[in-house]
This record gives C-alpha cells, sequence and structure tokens, in this order.
C-alpha cells in the first residue's frame, strides 16, 4: 500500500512539473531568452530523474533475482538524468550570460552520454558482471553525486560580475531560490532522522517536499524574472521615446504630451494631468504632427511604435 501511495506521489508530481515545464517554454516563447528554455528543460529533467531513482529502489526491493536488469533500468537512467540535470544548469548559467555552450563543453557531455549508454548496455549484454566492478565504483560516488556539481554552478550564478550586471538581481534571485531547497532538503533531511516519522509520514513529507521543488521555477517567474523584465520594457520604452523626441527636435512639453497620446489619452485627458488648458493640448499636438509629417493619432502612434 505504501509503495502505491508513492507511486501516486510521484506521479502527480511528475504531471504538475510537466505542466510548469509547458508553462515555462511559453514564458520563454513571449521572452526568447536562452535561460527561460533550458529551465524549462532542467525541470522537466528533474522530474524525470526523481521518478527513475524511485522505481530503482522499488525494483531493489521487489527485483532481486535480475540484478542486471535492474541496474540497467535503474542506474543508467538515474546516471543519464543527473547527467541531463546538470548539463541544463550549465545551460541556464550560460544563458545568465548571454553565452552559448562551447564546443569544448558539447564534446564532453556528448562523450559522457555515450560512455555511460555504452557501459550499461554491454553491461546488460555480457553476463561477466565482474568486468563492470569499476562500473558500480562510479554510479555510487561519482554518478549519484553529480547533483553536487550543481552547488558549485548556483554559487556561480549567485556571485555574479559585478554590480553593473542588469541581469544581477534575477541570476541572484534564482541561485538563492535554488540554493535554499538543499539547505531545505539537509533540514527536513536531520529533523526526520531525529524525530523518527513512520514510513507513511516519510511518504507524504517526500510527496510534499518534490511539490515544492516543482513549484520553484513558478515563484522565480512570477515574482522575480516578471516583475523585472516589467521595469526593465519601462525603462527602455523611456530612452527608446527620449532619443526618438531628440532626433526629430521635439520640446519637453511636447515630449510629455506624447507620451500621453501614446498611451491612450484624449486632449481633455491629457489637460486635465498637466494642469495646461485644451488649446494648449492641440498646439503642441499640431507641432508634433509638423515635425514627424504625420496626419492623425494613428499615424503619430505607429510612427512612434515602430521607432521603439
Amino acid at each position: 500500500m505504501l509503495e502505491h501511495l508513492k507511486i501516486f506521489g510521484l506521479i502527480i508530481n511528475l504531471i504538475v512539473g510537466s505542466t510548469i515545464s509547458l508553462y515555462i517554454f511559453q514564458v520563454y516563447r513571449n521572452n526568447k531568452h536562452s535561460y527561460l528554455k533550458s529551465l524549462g528543460y532542467y525541470t522537466l529533467s528533474f522530474n524525470l530523474a526523481y521518478l527513475i531513482l524511485f522505481f530503482y529502489g522499488y525494483l531493489s526491493i521487489n527485483l532481486s533475482g535480475e540484478v542486471i536488469i535492474k541496474t540497467f533500468l535503474g542506474e543508467f537512467f538515474i546516471s543519464v538524468f543527473l547527467l541531463s540535470i546538470l548539463l541544463f544548469i550549465y545551460k541556464i548559467y550560460l544563458g545568465f550570460n548571454n553565452k552559448k555552450i562551447s564546443k569544448t563543453a558539447r564534446w564532453i557531455f556528448s562523450i559522457l552520454f555515450v560512455f555511460i549508454s555504452v557501459s550499461y548496455i554491454s553491461r546488460l549484454f555480457f553476463s561477466n558482471e565482474s568486468n563492470f566492478f569499476w562500473l558500480d565504483f562510479l554510479f555510487k560516488y561519482v554518478f549519484e553525486n553529480l547533483l553536487l556539481l550543481e552547488i558549485v554552478v548556483l554559487i556561480t550564478i549567485l556571485k555574479g560580475k559585478s554590480k553593473s550586471d542588469p541581469l544581477l538581481y534575477i541570476k541572484r534571485s534564482f541561485g538563492i531560490l535554488y540554493l535554499l531547497r538543499y539547505v531545505a532538503f539537509l533540514i527536513l533531511f536531520i529533523y526526520i532522522v531525529s524525530v523518527g516519522f513512520s514510513e507513511t509520514v516519510k511518504a507524504i513529507l517526500g510527496f510534499s517536499f518534490l511539490l515544492i521543488l516543482n513549484l520553484l521555477p513558478v515563484v522565480w517567474i512570477k515574482f522575480y524574472f516578471i516583475p523585472f523584465k516589467r521595469r526593465v520594457n519601462i525603462s527602455s520604452d523611456t530612452i527608446s521615446l527620449g532619443s526618438f523626441c531628440k532626433q526629430f527636435g521635439i520640446s519637453q512639453r511636447e515630449k510629455e504630451i506624447l507620451e500621453l497620446v501614446v498611451t491612450g489619452k484624449s486632449n481633455k485627458e491629457i489637460s486635465e494631468i498637466l494642469f495646461i488648458s485644451y488649446s494648449t493640448v492641440k498646439n503642441h499636438i499640431y507641432n508634433v504632427f509638423l515635425k514627424l509629417d504625420v496626419n492623425s493619432r494613428f499615424e503619430l502612434i505607429s510612427r512612434v511604435n515602430s521607432y521603439k
């Protein structure tokens, strides 16, 4: 019963994680930042890795006779997915720094994937398992600890380059959030060991903890990335409009009126906002029309938007 409860909890988390991955890909399509795309694949790989990790434990208990098949299904897929997680967190780091993965790094990851695949497939088809004792050593002391390298990458993301880095805010928020999960896991693990919960309670806590981990990218996007992106867009629009007005000789007062026209304000609303007469607003807009050689508000707004 408990094993089925664990499987059900992991399946729910996998569905939630897959849905969140689709959400991240949607945000990526709207913003076109490479680190968002990598985050989507990272979230998906993270869920698949934990699903395989659980099934490996399940097979270890219930498939005691089929050691080679159990090892192939468990250790092979765990190694592949943990390596995938490391690859995508590295690509997130590169994306934050506006870099692409180098050919050398591509070759390293490709060789590792091929090495893992060939090693475990060979072990599956050759019955003399003693020839593959080194593979047990690698899995136990290297592959199972690949996530420790993620901590190094996250600390590197957290440090950032300099205070003038425009992405420093969201880089640090991402690094802090994803490092905190390791702290939370350590605290939860120590608490469970010290208190001694039942297996059922442990399963529920594990399900809840994994669910919280799945929600981390949503929290980061909603509360850090989107507000940051909105502030950047506003700042970019202001800079663009300023250079636009400078290019066409538009005065400061005309610029103030132009900003309100672009946002859809009427002449009456503009006069009330700027505390100037209705006729003054009309005169300024007329002067802007002449400077930009346009005949209507629609042409005016289109001209400004095309410049931005």
